[in-house]
């Protein structure tokens, strides 16, 4: 027995050690695990969190799915913490008359919109003692311990969705207003907007940001005089930006387009499977750059726009593009019909695509195959319009054209 003993110790010393069973410590990680571990801890600097990206960035691989879940879930983690911040005691107490004093005003500054005599002073004057109320909850939010580092770890987190192509793009702008929107969304007696804003924050993903800014900026307003904010529909997104992009191509700046079937914002709807609010119209603007708040300035003090901006619509869609705006507004939530699904995901594709002229072909293909053939048509006429000798995006062009006779294609400049 000893001797048997004897040789299972011998054998157990002679067995070579993995280098596993050192520990965790000396296991290599991954850059992708070290940059989830680094933004999912609550120790990690900006520096470390950083130093990490860029690593996994080096990399030149294609990001695993576990690094854009990470960035999802941050991202939710940092609009949480700003709710947090504005539902805490101190906050709350700075936004009393936000809350409570704001709501006698709101009629105010319907009428002022709505009666005769409109006048840029007459409506100030009317937003006067909101936008008081309103200044002094954003100082003391903004004033509150914690804030201005919660804003910046959005900003490193939204900044790491663009690059991960979670998000379309971020900028200060959109920034700013999707905190004033939280602020103002949190500080009003009717909660039924929330879910529609938590909707929007999916959705304005997929678009330009200085198109989510001007929503964002329109929601603000409408929740600050009493009314219910809007959802933004992808459809109606993409109806006003072909119609911007149509304005800068042909230059003209119209609500009538020089282009058959596509003559009125409803021709316009109708063609990106959506209804148009005939009843109130359709805006445009040019205000000289990519700013969605510039946008919305110059329909704010417009009685026929602002009265658009406030109407009984439940959506609506802003399209630019460099600085040329149109917003459209509707009524269509079938936001779980299969057509409306099939809408989002090419939405969301075009939007990656940019100039892109083969991703846009196949945007353009996925669009024909899942029965788009309108939005195929359109997509291919763009791709030629950046590559004229795409011969495959021709010749499926053509054959689009010869079975959907009738159907106007957007004409190349």
């Amino acid at each position: 027995m000893k001797a048997t003993r004897l040789i299972l110790l011998t054998l157990v010393l002679l067995v070579p050690v993995s280098p596993c069973s050192a520990g965790d410590a000396e296991k290599p990680v991954s850059s992708a695990k070290a940059f989830v571990r680094a933004l999912s801890s609550t120790e990690s600097t900006a520096g470390e969190r950083a130093a990490a990206w860029d690593a996994l960035r080096a990399a030149d691989k294609p990001l695993p799915k576990a690094v854009g879940a990470a960035i999802d879930k941050a991202g939710e983690s940092a609009w949480w913490r700003l709710t947090a911040l504005i539902r805490s005691n101190a906050v709350r107490k700075g936004c009393k008359g936000l809350r409570t004093r704001s709501s006698s005003h709101q009629e105010n500054v319907r009428k002022a919109v709505r009666d005769g005599g409109f006048s840029r002073g007459k409506l100030d004057r009317a937003t006067a003692p909101i936008d008081k109320e309103l200044q002094a909850a954003r100082a003391a939010m903004e004033g509150a311990p914690g804030y201005g580092d919660i804003v910046a770890r959005s900003d490193e987190i939204e900044n790491n969705a663009v690059q991960a192509d979670r998000r379309f793009g971020w900028t200060q702008e959109l920034r700013d207003m999707l905190i004033l929107l939280a602020l103002v969304s949190q500080n009003t007696r009717n909660g039924s907007h929330r879910p529609i804003l938590a909707r929007n924050r999916q959705v304005g993903r997929w678009v330009d940001p200085c198109e989510e800014a001007c929503a964002a900026r329109l929601n603000v307003h409408r929740l600050l005089i009493g009314l219910q904010v809007m959802y933004i529909d992808p459809r109606l997104v993409i109806a006003s930006k072909k119609h911007s992009e149509e304005m800068v191509e042909k230059g003209y700046f119209s609500h009538k387009s020089p282009t058959e079937g596509l003559k009125s914002p409803g021709d316009r709807a109708k063609r990106e499977y959506t209804s148009w609010s005939g009843w109130c119209g359709e805006c445009i603007a040019r205000p000289g750059r990519a700013s969605g708040l510039r946008a919305f300035r110059q329909w704010y003090y417009s009685q026929g726009h602002h009265g658009i901006m406030i109407s009984g619509a439940a959506c609506v869609g802003v399209g630019s593009t460099g600085g040329t705006f149109t917003l459209m507004v509707g009524n269509d939530t079938s936001w779980s019909a299969p057509r409306t699904v099939k809408m989002d995901t090419y939405v969301r594709g075009r939007y990656r695509a940019g100039d892109d002229p083969d991703m846009l072909f196949k945007v353009a293909r996925w669009c024909q195959k899942d029965g788009l053939k309108t939005q195929a048509m359109d997509e291919l006429a763009r791709v030629l319009k950046l590559k004229p000798d795409h011969k495959e995006a021709a010749r499926m062009l053509k054959g689009l054209q010869q079975r959907k006779p009738g159907m106007h294609t957007r004409p190349m400049p």
